[in-house]
């Protein structure tokens, strides 16, 4: 439903009109059209401008005319607008008729929020300490919020739909002073986004960090092969056992600050790294076996990479 306030000189079959609120939906594909009158005035208005709306809606071809006056009408514009398509009410009028539909609607909206919060709130475990050793947050920080999460999604919001009085859950009393359960709910539920907003913050901030320390990974374990191969002079990295440890402090890192499926991603450059480029020296490796290894880091590297892109992409909501 799309409206449109003050309106001027739209264009009808016969003349121009100015509108209060032209209001325009679609049902069934089919655009109805509503024009809306306001009148502020201090006496009932009269039968004539009853007649006048539905002269303006005919050559507008609208579907339907509302006038809107909060001091009433006067007998002769109510007998004028029956079996018509005018409808004669006020704001007051409205609010209370409608005051089903809007709780519905109110409702519908809480509803969807929690369900989102709920989900956002999933997105949130695998980066906790202590499921992950360095984690973005706690698991103490984080069930601030999932525990509120859960008692909406478990108790209020059901309790709502049945039309249970909710003022017995303790967590909707700060928010109850001046508001009804459904106005109190949608408190609590900015309340809970907010938390929310600041752990997925550090989660954001979390990743990129990770992000970079895989870079710092690879660029170790690429040095590591480079030595290997005689192909580096670096003063800083003086021998193979040097660089191995430089790999191995950038990987454990790595490993505790990223959920266990990206772990075991960069674990295995670990175990191909002791496995394979360790002994290489050893075994009199050529130019070619040392261009596979580089080869072989660097794709175990893109693996952590992609790995760690999919972890993220499946916590988008």
């Amino acid at each position: 439903m799309d409206a449109e306030v003050d309106v001027r000189a739209l264009a009808g079959a016969r003349a121009t009109h100015d509108i209060d609120v032209l209001v325009k939906s679609k049902v069934g594909g089919q655009t109805i059209t509503w024009v809306v009158e306001c009148k502020q005035w201090k006496r009932p208005v009269p039968k004539e401008r009853v007649l006048a709306l539905q002269a303006i809606v005919s050559d507008l071809g609208a579907d339907r005319g509302i006038l809107m006056a909060e001091s009433g009408f006067q007998a002769g514009a109510y007998r004028a607008a029956v079996s018509s398509n005018t409808t004669l009410t006020s704001l007051s009028d409205l609010r209370e008729n409608t005051q089903d539909e809007r709780d519905a609607a109110e409702l519908g909206m809480i509803s969807l929020r929690t369900a989102q919060i709920s989900q956002r709130v999933r997105s949130l475990w695998p980066w906790a300490s202590p499921l992950v050793s360095r984690g973005a947050y706690t698991h103490e920080e984080l069930l601030e919020v999932a525990a509120t999460s859960l008692e909406l999604t478990t108790f209020i919001v059901p309790a709502l739909h049945t039309g249970t009085d909710v003022r017995r859950y303790s967590i909707l009393e700060p928010h109850m002073s001046d508001a009804g359960p459904l106005a109190a709910t949608a408190r609590l539920l900015d309340e809970v986004e907010v938390g929310l907003a600041g752990l997925e913050a550090k989660r954001t901030a979390h990743i990129a960090a990770t992000s970079s320390r895989i870079e710092r990974l690879q660029s170790n374990a690429m040095t590591c092969v480079e030595l290997g191969a005689g192909k580096t002079d670096d003063p800083a990295a003086a021998s193979m056992v040097h660089a191995m440890r430089e790999v191995r402090g950038a990987a454990d890192l790595v490993i505790a600050s990223t959920p266990k499926d990206v772990a075991n991603a960069l674990r295995d450059i670990m175990v191909y790294l002791l496995d394979g480029v360790y002994l290489l020296p050893e075994r009199g490796a050529d130019e070619h076996e040392w261009e596979r290894a580089k080869d072989q880091v660097n794709a175990l590297i893109a693996r952590g990479q992609v790995m760690l892109a999919s972890v993220v992409k499946s916590y988008d909501l």
